[in-house]
């Protein structure tokens, strides 16, 4: 570069092309091994007019540079010498390697008091120069600073050199190098010095003078100054011939204590010379969250002492960082997590995916497979053979396991990112590992970002309550944290305004900060950058040349990483080409590398790429993804059915836009296929189908569907069974016109939804579309509907074998799988391909299918507590009148149980009477689960009081072994009740923790309402009704935020609650009158006594001679209470001694306390009012006293509870 541009590869010229390659090449040279973004070198290579795709034709000069310099890399080896570092490119050579490179570094190195080895190491220097630098290129605008910096170092070692041949005692030499030197640059006052000294040594002191009066003659007349003193004195000493004239020359170098204009670091062996260029780009690798640790000060410290109280408490924390994309979460967590792993934590690290199509607990197995390669086959769980097809309570057992054993060496950091993502199947797993870890080590540091929370996530967060440290949120930098990130990302120079501008715009996100200052930095004016970091990307993009455009759409379609084969196949594109294409978008700072894994930057670009591709040609991307996969999967398989390609419109260019497959997998092909290539396949079904490929697609779609419920991710298979009922839509399957075939497979799938979103616990859903179904199971319903389901009838022929949705079994079959419900059993068939008895039976009776199609278990009631719905009681008695197969019977029982409690309770108690004696028989443990759950529902009323116990207990035992988790939460909820019900307060607070820890995606949502409504319970007891009211009425708003109509009811409740405690419910009448003129039945005596309270006497005993029964469910023992009162106020004799017979048994007891959400004082206090009532005064003493002991014991529990510490809060 000290010259004529010159190249050599294996000491053979090397061919850089034209003046545009020979240019950037020398552009890159300039900046020193130090990163040249793609906007500078545009900007410079085209001075200013760049072509419409100038970044692709730089792409090209990089692919021709990289040949000429590395012509033996292999194929895909990456680039060595010129590589590719977002946001641009850097030279990777040996300082020796490159002359203007070496020049500066022996310029540097070296003792400067050596003057042997210098006055040779500054010859070597010298001699690196052949011509003007950058010779080819003098005239650029980019050339000029830095020639004219390279001249003064040249300079500079010319003046080196001869001051230690002076030392040397060579003046011959030294006047060599400066004679010339001196008459070029007659202003260099140093350099005349040397002269003049020389001179003087050589016995030409006249010559010595005159060089001296020269510099103070051209000083004088181009400057009007004077020479320095030191000149003045060397002057001095050549008229009166000094003594220390004579000797060489030391290291007082007059008018020379800094030679070199910038300081130059040699670097690192073997490394370009870092040295500071104004026109490098210094922005940081990608647009991912910044690597410069800069703000967040306090939320950093909040970390750190959140791990000192994990040290020394050992107990579990749990702490949320929460923030929007691009605020610095990954950022903080990462040194977070370096600090830690220095001071020997164990840290482990996944992120839930951000895009549809992974398997459920994806996070969890990647976190697995980093801690323990081999915890799989340790789990000996012979049906999961991949680690998708371990069911979440699996996967969370070895993550404990795991974890674990990691703990046993000192403290662990589990970071989940991204759980804004989470899939209900990780955050059980979340909720159970800390419950099961909590007496270790373990700091569980979770990311999200707040605003796309979802209810699931936001019941995790409160099951964690009693675990969670800080919840720290990631609001924005702060102004000098902003200038930071923008002086970095090539913004410098920002006043106090701009730097408060760029603040207020980008909110302080890092990430938006960084991304607003780098493009500014390119075209030159901050206030030109458009609104949104959004705009910022789209303008990046589309700067893209078409291939690499085209290469970054196809990733975005396949997910928020692809494998480098995947998108080759994908593209079409020749290999080099793709590399090159693949090294644009990198450098880009779109997309990082690892090896041959291409994988997006940051989630924003990866939606900003998706989001910019049309509609059509997006299904059409997503379709070809799915052939792709289907080629890879099945590579035998037929000829492509003719016409598909037109009904999705043109192909993107590149892709095979061949027609599409069809027929190709059976059910064996299916079930062999790993089950993140079926999600995925089912991903790209969905999103890339249409009408002429909808029944295409549904193969997957409810092959994936049924695999996630066949692992008991019920709530995660939802979405697919949507999305299948969907494309049934698609394909006309739901049609009047339909084939009855098509329509029964509609009507599978509507089955298998509806037990999803009971699953989910969106039970009013699940209602609706339940009824609807009903409907059209009724229309199709064959002629001769007295055929009995119970061996499946001969209807094989006549259901579409592709469409089967599940597989009942007839008998025990401890091989089936417990998990997949199309409405009719369970089944261990194919997941697709074949007639199956499934099919068979809802041919034969699709009402049955549709009434026994609610598989979810009840922790609470599933019904509308308005009137029961009578169309649907009127077919449940019919079915049970033509069904005789024995599972079918039990799930019609179990069904017709939660149709009627409360309204039909002789019916009720015999169908789940039934429902458990026959399941016993029938032997299936997850039948007899749903038998006893219903019976234990019943059992909550007043009749079956004594059953309680028991079948809670024996409901636990069968869930535990047959690893029914949803189950072992409901037993555990019974326990519960029991528990409370009988004032043994720290059992209940540890049964309700259990099912917490159990509880599996819609079953949260309630027992954290029952758990939250028991604390306030407990406040009560305690005698705080303000802070009792304070947790009801918070509980209640989150209730009806999240779109639960009780939430308002709960508000009552809490007024009921204290009330009772004060002595006076009138402040809630007008609450109590609006509810009672909508259902009398479930507040009449409330209303009543309210009234009483407020001196309406006359009003209340309208109420009271009404004669609203009490209905006997599990609010019966606290209404039986307020109607006592009432009673023992204004009612008749006969009324109270009714009361007082009923109310006896629960003596002892605290009125409500059996619901687990009330609580209003000792049964013996109202029992003691009756008794009054009816003249037993010493019966009335009797209770009173006993409601003193009951209140000294729950004194006793409390005080145990409070010792125990056994709350959620």
């Amino acid at each position: 570069m000290l010259g004529p541009l010159r190249v050599e590869v294996g000491e053979r010229p090397a061919d850089l092309g034209g003046p545009r390659q020979r240019a950037l090449l020398a552009r890159l040279v300039l900046a020193g091994g130090e990163v040249v973004s793609t906007d500078r070198l545009i900007e410079d290579l085209w001075a200013g007019d760049p072509p419409p795709k100038a970044l692709g034709a730089l792409q090209a000069h990089i692919s021709y540079l990289r040949r000429a310099v590395e012509p033996a890399r292999p194929p895909r080896a990456p680039a060595t010498v010129l590589v590719s570092e977002a946001p641009g490119y850097a030279l990777r050579l040996d300082p020796a390697a490159v002359d203007a490179w070496r020049f500066e570094r022996l310029l540097a190195e070296g003792d400067p008091d050596d003057h042997a080895r210098r006055y040779q190491r500054l010859g070597t220097a010298l001699a690196c120069w052949h011509g003007e630098p950058y010779a080819p290129f003098a005239t650029a605008h980019w050339v000029l600073a830095e020639a004219a910096r390279l001249h003064e170092l040249r300079r500079v070692a010319v003046e080196g050199r001869a001051e230690s041949a002076l030392a040397l005692g060579r003046p011959d030499e030294a006047f060599a190098l400066l004679h010339r030197h001196v008459t070029d640059h007659p202003d260099r006052e140093n350099a005349a010095r040397l002269l003049a000294l020389a001179q003087y040594r050589l016995g030409r002191q006249l010559d010595a003078l005159a060089t001296l009066r020269a510099l103070r003659t051209y000083l004088d007349t181009e400057f009007g100054v004077r020479p320095s003193p030191a000149l003045s004195a060397l002057e001095t000493a050549i008229l009166t011939h000094a003594p220390e004239l004579d000797q060489r020359v030391g290291s007082d170098r007059a008018d020379d204590a800094a030679p070199f204009p910038d300081r130059v670091d040699t670097g690192a062996p073997g490394q370009p010379v870092p040295r500071s260029d104004p026109e490098a780009d210094t922005a940081p690798e990608t647009v991912a969250e910044p690597t410069l640790v800069v703000g967040y000060a306090s939320e950093r410290a909040a970390l750190v002492a959140e791990t000192a109280e994990v040290v020394a408490h050992k107990r579990a924390r749990v702490v949320w960082l929460e923030g929007e994309a691009g605020a610095g979460k990954s950022t903080q967590v990462d040194v977070l997590a370096g600090e830690l792993a220095a001071d020997g934590w164990t840290v482990a690290s996944a992120s839930c995916p951000e895009v549809d199509g992974a398997p459920a607990a994806w996070a969890w197995v990647h976190l697995l497979d980093a801690l323990d390669p081999t915890w799989l086959s340790a789990m000996g769980d012979e049906s999961a053979r991949t680690p998708v097809q371990a069911g979440p309570f699996a996967i969370a057992r070895a993550v404990a396991e795991v974890c674990g054993r990691r703990l046993d060496d000192g403290p662990l950091l589990v970071v989940l990112e991204d759980v804004h993502r989470a899939d209900s199947a990780t955050l059980q797993i979340l909720r159970q590992v800390v419950a099961w870890l909590t007496r270790r080590p373990l700091l569980v540091l979770v990311t999200a970002r707040g605003s796309e929370t979802d209810a699931g996530v936001r019941a995790t967060a409160a099951a964690l309550a009693g675990s969670t440290g800080r919840r720290l949120e990631l609001g924005g930098l702060d102004g000098a944290a902003v200038r930071a990130v923008a002086e970095r990302a090539g913004l410098t120079s920002l006043d106090d305004d701009t730097v408060e501008w760029l603040r207020a715009r980008t909110a302080g996100n890092p990430l938006f900060v960084r991304e607003v200052a780098t493009l500014a930095a390119a075209v030159g004016d901050l206030r030109a950058v458009p609104e949104g970091v959004r705009a910022v990307l789209h303008r990046r993009i589309a700067r893209l040349p078409a291939g690499a455009a085209r290469a970054l759409r196809l990733a975005a379609v396949w997910g928020d990483d692809i494998d480098f084969d995947t998108l080759l196949a994908l593209t079409a594109e020749p290999e080099d080409t793709l590399i090159d294409l693949v090294d644009t978008v990198t450098v880009a700072g779109l997309v990082r590398v690892d090896t041959d894994r291409i994988t997006f930057a940051h989630a924003l670009i990866r939606d900003a790429v998706y989001g910019d591709i049309p509609t059509l040609r997006r299904a059409r991307l997503h379709w070809s993804a799915l052939e792709f996969l289907e080629s890879r999967t099945f590579p035998t398989r037929p000829p492509s059915r003719p016409g598909a390609d037109h009904a999705h419109g043109a192909a993107e260019p590149g892709l095979d836009s061949g027609p599409m497959p069809i027929g190709a997998e059976s059910a064996t092909d299916l079930a062999a296929v790993d089950t993140v290539v079926l999600d995925a396949m089912a991903h790209h079904a969905i999103a890339g189908a249409v009408t002429s490929t909808a029944d295409h697609a549904l193969r997957y779609v409810l092959a994936a569907a049924r695999r996630r419920t066949a692992r008991r991710a019920h709530q995660d298979a939802e979405p697919l069974w949507r999305a299948a009922l969907e494309l049934h839509a698609r394909a006309g399957h739901d049609s009047p016109t339909a084939t009855r075939p098509d329509r029964l497979a509609a009507l599978a799938t509507r089955c298998a939804l509806i037990n999803a979103l009971a699953y989910g616990g969106n039970d009013d859903q699940a209602r609706r579309l339940r009824a609807e179904s009903l409907t059209i199971a009724r229309a199709l319903m064959p002629a001769d509907s007295s055929a009995r389901p119970s061996e499946g009838g001969a209807a094989g022929d006549d259901v579409r074998a592709s469409h089967d949705a599940g597989a009942p079994i007839t008998r025990r079959d401890p091989a089936a799988s417990p998990g997949d419900h199309s409405g009719l059993g369970r089944s261990a068939v194919p997941e697709a391909g074949r007639a199956s008895t499934a099919d068979s039976r809802i041919a034969v009776d699709p009402v049955v299918a549709v009434l026994t199609c609610w598989r979810a278990p009840t922790i609470w009631t599933s019904r509308d507590r308005g009137l029961p719905d009578s169309d649907m009681a009127a077919d449940l008695a019919a079915a049970l009148d033509r069904t005789t197969a024995p599972d079918l019977r039990v799930r019609l029982l179990v069904t017709t149980v939660f149709a009627v409690e409360g309204f039909d309770n002789p019916r009720a108690f015999a169908c789940s009477a039934e429902a458990v004696r026959t399941a016993r028989e029938f032997g299936e443990p997850e039948l007899l689960c749903a038998a006893l759950n219903a019976r234990a529902f019943v059992a909550l009323g007043p009749d079956l009081w004594s059953e309680r116990a028991d079948l809670a207990d024996e409901l636990l035992r069968v869930a535990t072994a047959a690893s029914l988790p949803e189950y072992q939460a409901v037993a555990h909820f019974l326990r519960f009740l029991v528990a409370s019900g009988a004032g043994r307060l720290v059992d209940a607070r540890s049964e309700i923790a259990r099912a917490l820890d159990c509880a599996e995606g819609g079953q949260l949502g309630p027992l954290l309402v029952v758990a939250t409504a028991h604390l306030a319970v407990l406040a009560v007891l305690r005698g705080d009704l303000t802070t009792a009211e304070a947790i009801d009425t918070d509980l209640s708003a989150k209730m009806i935020a999240a779109g639960n109509a009780n939430g308002a009811q709960l508000v009552l409740l809490a007024q009921m609650m204290t009330g009772w405690a004060r002595g006076d419910l009138s402040p809630g009448l007008d609450g109590y009158a609006q509810l009672y003129a909508a259902a009398p039945y479930a507040i009449s005596y409330v209303y009543a006594l309210a009234l009483l309270d407020a001196g309406d006497i006359e009003r209340a005993a309208t109420v009271l001679d009404a004669g609203t029964e009490v209905l006997r469910d599990y609010y019966w023992g606290a209404m039986s209470a307020f109607e006592a009162r009432v009673v023992a106020r204004i009612g008749t004799v006969a009324a109270a001694a009714r009361l007082y017979r009923d109310l006896l048994p629960r003596a002892g007891t605290i009125a409500g306390m059996d619901s687990g959400s009330v609580a209003f004082g000792p049964v013996d206090t109202v029992l003691a009012e009756l008794a009054d009532r009816l003249g037993d005064h010493v019966a009335a003493a009797q209770h009173r006293a006993a409601a003193e002991r009951v209140l000294a014991n729950l004194s006793t529990e409390l005080a145990a509870l409070d010792h125990t510490g056994a709350t959620l809060t």
